[in-house]
């Protein structure tokens, strides 16, 4: 519930593509190092799972 309610996994919603979640994992994480509360790692991830990956 923290993840679905947080204000930067709100801003998720903008990515469509796979391409656009891994350049926010490498500007928002390797980058900057960046932690939220829920971690931003952590949103992410989710993002991907409610993106339903395929091989």
């Amino acid at each position: 519930m923290n993840i679905l309610s947080s204000d930067y996994f709100k801003e998720l919603y903008r990515f469509k593509t796979y391409h656009e979640v891994i350049d926010e994992i490498y500007n928002q994480v390797w980058m900057t190092g960046n932690c939220r509360w829920p971690s931003t790692v952590f949103c992410l991830l989710y993002k991907f799972f409610i993106m339903k990956l395929t091989v």
